[in-house]
C-alpha cells in the first residue's frame, strides 16, 4: 500500500474516531440516556411520527425504524421502555421485531386504560401487538387485509369506555399519490372497519394542486373518544379531518388555505446561474410539507406546521417574452429553496384564524442565512433539503393546556463548519423548543443544546404529555444529511438519546404578593393612548429580561428590551406612537441561571 493511501486511511479513521468522540462527549455532558442505536440514517420528509409515549404512571416506552448493522440487513421496528427510573439495557431489548425487512415504524398507545403497545410498519401493512409486558414484550404480528400496496402508515390509539376496547386508527398511502387510505379497528387489530379516503380527487382544488395526498405528509392523533388527521401536502392547504365517535364519522375543516395563483406544474430547483430577474417571490407562505397534529387531555386539538415561501419562474419564448396560456394566464414553473423559510404557524380548535409561532428572524436562524449574495443570487444553503430550513414541529401538553413544541433548525453558527466549496453545503440540524399558555403568545424558541456544534440532530419527538418536565428523542448523528440523499454519505453508527427539557411556561399568573417571587403587574393605564401604558414586574435574581411586543394575531412586532437587570422591581412604559388601534400583548420573559420566567398581559390602544 503506498504512503498516500496509508495516510488517506488514517485520516479518515482519524476523522470517524474524532466524530464518534464528539457524539460521546456529547452524551456524557448532557446526561442524556441511549435508547437506541442506528446505521439507518434515514429522513423523514414530513411528520416525524409518534415514537415517544409516556403514560400517566410516568412510564415510557420507545420505537423506531432502525439497522442494527452496516449492511442494514436488519432493518425493521425496534422497541425500548422506561420503567420511571432507568431506560432497559438496549443490549437486552434493542431487538428487531419482525423476521423480515421493513421500514417506516410507528408507535401507538392508549392512554391510561391500557397499556398495549402497537408497532406498524411497511410496505404492505404490519402491526405488531405486545402481548406480553411493557418490559419483556411479546409481539403478536399481523399483515392487514387489503394493504399490501400500502406504504408509509401512521397510527394513533384511543380505549373506547364503552366497549372497553382499544380503538385503533392507520393512515397510509400507495406509492403514487392517491385520495389517502384511513381506517379504524375498535377491537384490538381483530376486525377492520371499511377503508375511507381523505382527499376528493375529482374537486378543482385536487386539480390545481392546492389540495394533495402523499401518506408523508399526514400526522394523526387520538384521545377520549376524538380522532384527528391532519393533512399537509407541500405548498398545498392544510386540512383537518376529527371524529368525535371513535372514528364512526369525521367532518372535515380546512385551517390553512395556500393563494390560488395558478400552482400547475411540477416544482423546480433555484438555477443560480439563471438571472434574478426571471425569478419572482410571492410573498405567500406556503406549507413546507412538515406538520403535526396532538390532542390535550380537555380535547382541544393543536395543529402547528412549517411554511415557506413560494417562488416562481416565469416561462419565456424566444424572444424573451412572457408565456400565456389560452386563458391569458401567465405560465411559470414554481421553485422552492430551503433559504425562502416563513416560519412556523399555529392552530387550536379554540381559534378562527392560525397564528405565527416562529418567526425567520428570530435569533437562533440569523438573517444571513435568508439573504441574498452581493451578486444578486439568493444564498441557497442546501441543495439537498426538501423542507424549509426550520420545520417538522412535534407538539405536547400538560394538565393545564399548556402547549409545548420542538422542531428543526438550523443554526447561524454552525456555517462555519461548512465548506464553501461543497456543493452538497450540508449543515447540522438543531433542535428547538418554545411553548405557549393561550395559544397565541409564544416564548422565543431556544436552542436546546445550545453549545453543542457540529453534530446533527434530526427528528426530535415530544412524548404527547407534559408533567414537570418535557420529554424528548431525537437522532444524534456526527455527518450531516441523510444516507438517503446525501451522495457518499457513510452508513455509521448513530444513536436516539432521551433528554428532559424543564417545563418553561407559567400555568398560573401571578398576582404580585408573594415577596421574591416573578410577577407582572397589569397595565396601567390600559386602555390607553398613544402616551403608552406603563407595567411593574419583579424578577427573584438577575436575570435577561426580554420585553417583546405582539399583535392580535401573535404576531412579534417589537422587542422593547433585551438587557441583563439585577433582581428586585422593575418598571416599563411602553411607547405606542406610530401604531394603530387595537389589541396587542406584552411578554416579559426573565431567564436566571436557575429557570425561565415568562407573563404576558393584554393591552388595549385607542387613539
Amino acid at each position: 500500500m503506498s504512503q498516500f493511501k496509508i495516510f488517506a486511511l488514517c485520516f479518515i479513521i482519524t476523522g470517524i474516531i474524532s466524530a464518534q468522540s464528539k457524539v460521546i462527549d456529547h452524551i456524557n455532558a448532557t446526561g442524556d440516556k441511549v435508547i437506541g442505536y442506528n446505521y439507518y440514517d434515514h429522513l423523514t420528509g414530513g411528520a416525524a411520527g409518534e415514537s415517544l409515549i409516556r403514560f400517566s404512571d410516568g412510564t415510557m416506552v420507545f420505537g423506531s425504524m432502525a439497522a442494527v448493522d452496516e449492511q442494514l440487513s436488519t432493518r425493521g421496528s425496534y422497541y425500548n421502555y422506561f420503567n420511571g427510573s432507568e431506560w432497559l439495557d438496549t443490549a437486552f431489548v434493542w431487538k428487531r421485531i419482525e423476521q423480515q425487512k421493513r421500514g417506516w415504524t410507528q408507535i401507538a398507545a392508549a392512554d391510561n386504560k391500557d397499556n398495549t403497545v402497537y408497532m406498524i410498519s411497511h410496505a404492505g401493512l404490519e402491526l405488531s401487538t405486545n402481548s406480553g409486558t411493557l418490559n419483556d414484550p411479546s409481539w403478536t404480528k399481523l399483515i392487514i387485509p387489503g394493504t399490501i400496496e400500502y406504504s408509509w402508515p401512521k397510527i394513533a390509539a384511543d380505549y373506547n369506555e364503552v366497549t372497553e376496547k382499544p380503538v385503533i386508527y392507520l393512515t397510509a398511502g400507495k406509492a403514487e399519490p392517491n385520495a389517502g387510505l384511513l381506517m379504524k379497528s375498535g377491537d384490538n387489530s381483530e376486525t377492520w372497519g371499511p377503508q375511507r379516503f381523505l382527499v376528493d380527487t375529482t374537486s378543482l382544488e385536487w386539480k390545481k394542486g392546492l389540495i394533495n395526498f402523499s401518506a408523508d405528509n399526514i400526522s394523526i392523533a387520538a384521545r377520549k373518544g376524538k380522532a384527528a388527521v391532519l393533512n399537509f401536502p407541500a405548498n398545498g392547504n392544510v386540512t383537518l379531518f376529527v371524529s368525535s365517535d371513535y372514528g364512526e364519522t369525521f367532518t372535515q375543516k380546512t385551517i390553512f388555505r395556500v393563494t390560488d395563483i395558478d400552482t400547475e406544474g411540477d416544482a423546480i430547483d433555484f438555477d443560480s446561474t439563471i438571472s434574478l430577474e426571471s425569478y419572482v417571490l410571492t410573498g405567500y407562505a406556503f406549507p413546507d410539507g412538515t406538520a403535526d397534529v396532538h390532542i390535550d387531555l380537555n380535547g382541544k386539538i393543536h395543529c402547528a406546521w412549517g411554511n415557506r415561501e413560494l417562488g416562481y419562474m416565469l416561462l419565456l419564448d424566444e424572444q424573451k417574452k412572457p408565456i400565456r396560456d389560452s386563458l391569458g394566464r401567465l405560465q411559470r414553473r414554481f421553485f422552492i429553496t430551503d433559504w425562502s423559510t416563513k416560519g412556523i404557524s399555529y392552530w387550536n380548535s379554540d381559534m378562527s384564524e392560525p397564528v405565527q409561532a416562529v418567526h425567520p428572524d428570530q435569533v437562533m436562524m440569523g438573517t444571513s442565512l435568508r439573504r441574498f449574495d452581493q451578486d444578486g443570487v439568493p444564498h441557497v444553503l442546501n441543495d439537498h433539503l426538501d423542507r424549509a430550513i426550520i420545520g417538522m414541529p412535534s407538539l405536547a401538553s400538560d394538565q393545564y393546556g399548556s402547549v409545548h413544541m420542538v422542531f428543526q433548525g438550523f443554526n447561524a453558527d454552525d456555517f462555519g463548519n461548512v465548506d464553501p466549496q461543497d456543493t452538497l453545503r450540508l449543515p447540522c440540524n438543531h433542535a428547538y423548543v418554545a411553548a405557549t399558555h393561550n395559544g397565541y403568545e409564544w416564548t422565543s424558541p431556544t436552542d436546546v443544546f445550545s453549545d453543542i456544534r457540529g453534530l446533527d440532530m434530526n427528528h426530535p419527538v415530544l412524548a404527547d404529555l407534559v408533567d414537570g418536565d418535557v420529554h424528548m428523542a431525537y437522532q444524534i448523528d456526527e455527518t450531516p444529511g441523510s444516507f438517503l440523499l446525501t451522495p457518499g454519505h457513510p452508513a455509521n453508527k448513530n444513536y436516539f438519546l432521551h433528554h428532559k427539557i424543564e417545563h418553561i411556561v407559567n400555568n398560573t399568573e401571578s398576582d404580585g404578593t408573594a415577596p421574591g417571587s416573578f410577577s407582572l403587574s397589569e397595565a396601567y393605564p390600559n386602555p390607553f393612548n398613544p402616551a403608552g401604558t406603563r407595567l411593574n414586574y419583579e424578577i427573584p435574581e438577575n436575570s435577561r429580561v426580554i420585553v417583546e411586543l405582539y399583535n392580535s394575531l401573535g404576531e412579534l412586532i417589537s422587542t422593547v428590551k433585551n438587557e441583563i437587570e439585577n433582581k428586585g422591581k422593575h418598571h416599563l412604559t411602553v411607547d405606542f406612537s406610530g401604531y394603530s388601534s387595537g389589541v396587542y400583548f406584552c411578554r416579559v420573559t426573565a431567564v436566571s441561571s436557575a429557570q425561565v420566567n415568562s407573563m404576558s398581559r393584554k393591552l388595549i390602544f385607542m387613539k
